[in-house]
C-alpha cells in the first residue's frame, strides 16, 4: 500500500491531513527539492503548474514535498509556494527513509508512483526529465506505463 511507503500524515498549506483524509489519486508523486537550490527554484513552479493543470478535472495526480531546506523557516516560506502535500519537516526519519529507499542523490527529483492500480509500483525514477520533455502529456506517459505495468504482471500470473 502507498501509506505504507510516503507515512500516514502530512501537511496541506497549515492544515495537517491523514492519508485516510486525502482523495484518491491515479499517481503519486514524491517531491525531494529545496529552496536553497537554483534548479529547484525553477522546477516547482513548473511542477506546481503541472500539478493545478492535470488536477483541473478531478484529482489524477498527488504530489508529496520532501524537504531538503535548511531549517524549518525557510521550508514554511518554500511550502508556501507549493499547492501539493508535503512531509512534515520535523519528521526527518520518513524524509531520510524515503531518500534512501529511492536511492535519491540530488535535488530537484521527482518520483512516480502508480496510486491505484498497484498501488505503490515505481513508474518513473525521472518525473523531473519526464516532465521536461513531454510536459502536460507526463501524465499520460506515466498512466500508460502503469497500464503496461499491470498487463505484464497479469500475463505473467497466467
Amino acid at each position: 500500500m502507498v501509506d505504507g511507503i510516503i507515512g500516514r500524515s502530512f501537511r496541506r498549506g497549515a492544515d495537517t491531513l491523514s492519508f485516510e483524509d486525502l482523495p484518491p489519486s491515479e499517481l503519486l508523486g514524491i517531491y525531494f527539492g529545496a529552496h536553497w537550490a537554483p534548479p529547484c527554484r525553477l522546477f516547482t513552479p513548473a511542477l506546481a503548474d503541472f500539478y493545478a493543470k492535470v488536477n483541473a478535472g478531478g484529482r489524477r495526480m498527488e504530489i508529496v514535498f520532501c524537504s531538503n531546506d535548511g531549517n524549518e523557516a525557510a521550508f514554511e516560506r518554500n511550502f508556501a509556494t507549493m499547492p501539493f502535500l508535503a512531509v512534515p519537516y520535523a519528521d526527518e526519519q520518513r524524509i531520510q527513509s524515503l531518500k534512501q529507499r529511492f536511492g535519491i542523490n540530488g535535488i530537484p527529483t521527482l518520483i512516480v508512483l502508480d496510486g491505484m492500480r498497484k498501488p505503490g509500483e515505481l513508474i518513473s525514477y525521472d518525473g523531473r526529465a519526464d516532465l521536461q520533455n513531454h510536459q502536460e502529456a507526463a501524465i499520460e506517459v506515466w498512466l500508460k506505463r502503469a497500464q503496461e505495468m499491470q498487463e505484464g504482471a497479469a500475463s505473467m500470473s497466467h
